[in-house]
């Protein structure tokens, strides 16, 4: 279900300013500055200007001004140079453009017509307060459909204990083994609607199921305080941020609620054969045909979606166009049929509110447009950055430096030998470890069974790793005696058998494994001078081209409508 959250794409409206009548004015906007004939408008740097105060943490003064300023200019140039190196007409970038576009039209279709009409009431503001003041202790039971966390939530009605269960179902060694207890959490820690159902429950009371952006979670609160003797005058102090707080989270419910009521009026309807297909190509099980083959595969029917009198009809084909403009670790996360529907659906909900918008004209709205060019100006900019940081060269002789002045910091930490088999369902992982408890070799069911890509040639070796690489997992791996075979775990790809290996005792790096961390360290700093050289080459080639209105800049006020704030 995570899946559905993430495709529909919700940005959250950063990107549209609110209350912008500067921008739908007929007077022209002052210029705070122009690089090779493009203006920095007043309202467009007072906007950025303001949040970067507020992301960097600093005070408002000349100095930071003329700082961001200059970061703005420089970007204006990088974008200059991209496009007239023609590095902009690329598939990657007009993909990324079009993906910005889409966001942005998202969040212009909340902000008009989803929080239209959203209010805050004072009850809610209120309710916030006691919340901030109130801590709470604890567990829950993790789940990744509605029917499992059902399942367990019987079991525990049926006396079974969360520590029993815990170990069932969480990959993470802590939860696994306190018994799901996540500890005393405080207001706006937890994932909303977990938070939600929390902060509703008495102590010892169990959860019905909860529907969070990860899946699903059964709830037991153990204990709960409220700081006493709480005053009108500190709820006084602090209603202004609550109520930004309560604003946020209803607008985020308002989304929530409005995605999810449209993925139910589509109904989707899919195709058992396209779907299974489909899957195995995703998973890496089943290969995509070529040919003719390819073109009758991509024309055949995946889902039908709508209302009963005009449904419509998704092919394979248009699923791979909607599919790309979503990131790939989206697209990785998808390991089974639910996760693909979650994903499908995703698309569709998407699809869907993209077209209102487009029908409302919301395209078209001025505000939205100068978003668009915006967010497009940042995004080049980034991919210059980037690529000019990449080009930098770490000489040889100053790794081989660095190494002889700190070789004591590199040391290769203790590592196991891990064999591993990635299943799709926890029934399947258990039937595989029952066929290795009865004798069967480890590394041919891997060979014959494992989802990782490219991990069946090998047997499922992940090699000797540390417990750093291993993650959540590694406590458990670490502990475990040599030929033991642990699992089903539970992972965002699926379910994983490990078998554990022998261990490798901790050691002195050579140069060349120290290698890639000491130039990933350094390629920092000689990126950093790679692009300031490039940057100061800009400028000097285009230095009759850059105009700098100083009194505007510093005279600037940081809100519309207020006086000079130096």
């Amino acid at each position: 279900m995570r899946l559905f959250w993430m495709i529909v794409l919700w940005a959250g409206v950063v990107g549209i300013a609110a209350g912008c009548a500067e921008a739908l004015s007929q007077e022209p906007e002052p210029v705070v500055a122009t690089v090779r004939g493009e203006a920095i408008g007043q309202e467009a740097f007072r906007r950025q200007y303001v949040a970067y105060l507020l992301s960097a943490g600093l005070q408002d003064s000349p100095a930071v001004r003329a700082h961001l300023l200059d970061i703005l200019i420089a970007d204006k140039l990088l974008a200059h140079d991209a496009r007239t190196a023609g590095r902009l007409e690329t598939d990657a970038f007009r993909l990324e453009a079009e993906r910005l576009r889409r966001k942005l039209l998202l969040d212009a279709y909340a902000r008009f017509v989803l929080f239209d009409t959203l209010q805050v009431r004072e009850r809610d503001v209120a309710e916030a307060f006691v919340r901030a003041n109130t801590q709470l202790t604890v567990r829950h039971l993790y789940a990744r459909t509605r029917e499992e966390a059902e399942a367990l939530r019987a079991r525990l009605l049926a006396g079974d204990s969360f520590e029993a269960l815990a170990l069932q179902v969480f990959a993470d060694t802590t939860l696994a083994r306190n018994g799901g207890l996540l500890g005393t959490v405080s207001f706006d820690e937890l994932d909303p609607a977990f938070e939600e159902a929390a902060y509703a429950l008495e102590p010892g009371e169990i959860s019905e199921p909860v529907q969070t952006a990860y899946g699903y979670s059964i709830i037991r609160v153990d204990e709960r305080f409220t700081r006493p003797l709480l005053t009108q005058s500190e709820y006084a102090r602090k209603r202004d941020r609550l109520e930004r707080f309560v604003r946020r989270r209803e607008q985020q419910r308002a989304r929530d609620e409005h995605a999810r009521a449209v993925g139910e009026r589509l109904a989707p309807a899919f195709e058992d054969a396209a779907m299974d297909r489909l899957l195995g190509q995703i998973t890496g099980r089943a290969v995509l045909p070529d040919g003719e083959a390819f073109e009758a595969w991509l024309r055949a029917p995946l889902v039908t979606f709508g209302p009963p009198e005009a449904r419509q009809t998704w092919t394979v084909d248009r699923f791979r166009r909607e599919a790309q403009y979503t990131d790939p670790r989206q697209r990785a996360q998808v390991r089974t049929r639910a996760d693909l529907e979650a994903f499908i659906t995703g698309l569709l909900v998407r699809e869907t509110l993209l077209d209102e918008a487009r029908a409302r004209g919301l395209d078209r709205h001025p505000e939205v447009q100068a978003a668009v060019q915006q967010a497009l100006e940042d995004a080049i900019a980034r991919q210059e950055r980037q690529r000019l940081r990449a080009q930098a060269v770490v000489p040889p002789d100053s790794v081989q430096a660095h190494f002889e002045a700190h070789r004591a910091q590199y040391q290769m930490p203790p590592r196991r030998r891990v064999r591993e088999i990635l299943t799709a369902t926890r029934d399947e992982a258990e039937r595989l470890r029952a066929r290795i408890e009865a004798g069967a070799s480890f590394e041919a069911l891997a060979r014959d069974h494992t989802l990782r890509p490219g991990a069946r040639r090998s047997g499922g070796d992940l090699g000797p790793v540390t417990r750093a690489q291993l993650g959540e997992v590694g406590a458990r791996v670490f502990d475990a005696p040599e030929g033991a075979v642990l699992g089903p775990i539970a992972l965002d790809a699926g379910f994983a058998l490990l078998q554990v290996g022998e261990t490798e005792a901790p050691r002195p790096m050579t140069l060349d494994e120290a290698r890639p961390e000491i130039e990933a360290g350094l390629r920092l700093i000689y990126g950093r001078l790679y692009l300031e050289a490039h940057l100061d080459s800009l400028r000097a080639a285009s230095e009759e081209e850059i105009w700098i209105n100083h009194a505007l800049l510093t005279s600037m006020p940081l809100r519309p409508g207020r006086t000079a704030s130096l």
